[in-house]
């Protein structure tokens, strides 16, 4: 959504000033909220591409769910620039160097381009997401900053000049040096803290050949990290593309009336859903009743299971999906049509999508049992390995509290089998499963840590 602001942002000559102040410690650029000197005179907008997002509210210290977060409409392309193109996107990825915004990023970070736009990862949980756009041979990036691990946040801008690099990536050429200068802040419309990036390394033959996949909980994000939209909404399968990872889990319940949806816990409650006039175990009410009176906890439908895979099919570039199964009663003869539906109709357009009948139970596996032919159908089986060559599984998924699981894997890997484990959600934790297994991938909270792990290798 242009509003006509220039796009003459000149880090060099406009944060001289900051600069100046930065080096003389007397800009506290630590992650955690402060009271940050001002830029200079507000009306210098040109001056960051990213105050055209003026409307983006920031977030708050506190640990509020209400907190104000960046929306869809302010995650935008700078005004005045074109799209880069494909070959300009692979040129910058890659790991680049920290040296302004160390304290908040770390000494390097990981760039990586996705369906919508570009993410910048560090291995302490900060994380950007830029949309990119180029004019005059210098490239713009405009968007937001959080911090994964609590509601803090806020505007980032940042500019490659043409000398530092912009040339030569517009021309599909690998340059001597990338450079990215910028700034993010955490006050409205501030951007008082230094981002400078330099190109080290591009990513290793080994990570660039991986097929490792980082999968996302909750359909891409828990309602307790603060998004604009719900858990297990299309709407979250929307917004999270941006995050980078390859697929999501998702958890599937069935109404009274036999219609599969997406929603986690068992009953309607103030966590999940605003008030409305169902409350309850939410199994117990039919579909119409669910889609017409239920809303979740940021006003959206809860969606049908067959809505939910036909958005992935048409409108993500998701390759794999996990149905997290809350139930066992007969909903494998409700879900699994759906499923096979939905893999047949992606195959036709030529999708690369696996989507597997997630069996965490007994229950669910007697269920799943009960289903003519169950071998041939798609599943990924969460108990033993025994239990996954029953089913004839075409994954894994152990938890990662189990250990590493490394005799386990290899039997899997020698069935031609899949193993993702879940859910890793620290750096220790990560880095250790990373280096002494060889996971397929791991299901996580935070895609944006595991991205960084994974691509640094």
């Amino acid at each position: 959504m242009g509003l006509g602001i220039e796009c003459s942002f000149n880090p060099e000559e406009e944060l001289r000033p900051l600069r100046s102040r930065y080096q003389e410690g007397n800009v506290d650029v630590h992650r955690y909220c402060t009271n940050p000197p001002n830029l200079p005179d507000p009306r210098h907008q040109a001056v960051f591409v990213g105050a055209a997002c003026c409307a983006l509210v920031l977030f708050s210290c506190e640990k509020d769910p209400d907190a104000p977060i960046p929306t869809t409409a302010q995650y935008t392309i700078p005004s005045g620039t074109t799209a880069l193109s494909s070959a300009s996107e692979e040129v910058l990825e890659g790991i680049y160097t920290v040296t302004d915004g160390s304290l908040d990023l770390g000494d390097q970070v990981v760039l990586k381009f996705n369906k919508e736009g570009l993410t910048i990862d560090s291995g302490n949980g900060n994380y950007f997401c830029l949309k990119a756009g180029e004019r005059d041979s210098e490239i713009f990036f405009q968007g937001y900053w959080r911090y994964a691990f609590a509601y803090e946040g806020g505007l980032a801008s940042a500019r490659i000049k043409k000398e530092e690099g912009g040339s030569d990536i517009l021309a599909g050429k690998a340059p001597g040096r990338i450079i990215i200068r910028g700034a993010y802040g955490q006050e409205a419309g501030t951007q008082d803290q230094l981002m400078t990036l330099s190109f080290s390394r591009r990513f290793s033959d080994a990570v660039k050949n991986s097929r490792f996949m980082i999968l996302a909980n909750f359909g891409g994000g828990r309602n307790s990290d603060g998004f604009p939209v719900s858990q297990n909404s299309i709407e979250m399968l929307q917004f999270a593309q941006r995050f980078g990872h390859m697929g999501v889990e998702v958890d599937i319940r069935v109404s009274k009336d036999g219609v599969p949806f997406l929603y986690h816990d068992a009953t309607i409650d103030d966590k999940a859903c605003r008030d409305g006039p169902l409350d309850g175990p939410i199994d117990d009410y039919t579909w119409e009743e669910i889609s017409s009176s239920v809303r979740l906890i940021r006003g959206e439908k809860i969606p049908s299971l067959e809505d939910a895979l036909s958005f992935i099919v048409d409108s993500t570039d998701m390759e794999f999906v996990w149905l997290d199964m809350k139930v066992g009663d007969n909903a494998a003869a409700r879900v699994i049509p759906i499923q096979m539906k939905t893999l047949a109709r992606a195959k036709e357009l030529g999708r690369n999508l696996r989507i597997v009948f997630g069996v965490p139970t007994q229950q669910v596996m007697d269920d799943f049992t009960s289903y003519p032919g169950y071998a041939d159908i798609p599943s990924l089986c969460e108990m033993t390995v025994d239990d996954v060559l029953e089913l004839n599984a075409a994954a894994w998924g152990p938890q990662s509290t189990r250990g590493l699981q490394v005799d386990g894997l290899k039997k899997i890997h020698d069935k031609g089998k899949i193993g993702i484990t879940w859910s890793l959600d620290d750096s220790r934790t990560i880095e250790k499963f990373l280096n002494e297994t060889n996971f397929d991938g791991f299901l996580t909270d935070y895609p944006c840590l595991v991205a960084y792990h994974h691509y640094i290798r």
